[in-house]
């Protein structure tokens, strides 16, 4: 069985980032103080496990996206990989492989 790195579920979750049009970075400076952007996806990971949310507030609250509990590293990579088809079947491969192959070139 292949092992599954954070590295391919940091690309993962880029690549949903990119495809939903989600703010590039996960935090930013306002004022001096450090605030959240509000829409991105993040990836989360603490005992062992790995979950997917979404930032909703300044502050840096977030929203689970899948399931609702820490996943493996496997389930967690099946899950992006189907969201990211998802929205590239929903928003058309046009655009959305134009984007992806400049994600992947830099």
């Amino acid at each position: 069985m292949e092992r599954f790195t954070q590295k391919q579920l940091d690309f993962q979750v880029e690549c949903l980032n990119a495809a939903l049009n989600r703010p590039r970075k996960a935090w930013r400076k306002v004022g001096g103080r450090n605030v959240a952007s509000v829409g991105r996806i993040v990836l989360d990971q603490c005992y062992g496990g790995y979950r997917v949310a979404e930032l909703c507030t300044d502050g840096g609250g977030e929203r689970d996206m899948f399931h609702g509990y820490r996943m493996s590293a496997r389930e967690c990579y099946y899950c992006l990989k189907a969201a990211v088809e998802a929205v590239r079947a929903a928003v058309g491969s046009g655009r959305f492989a134009k984007r992806m192959r400049r994600m992947s070139a830099t």
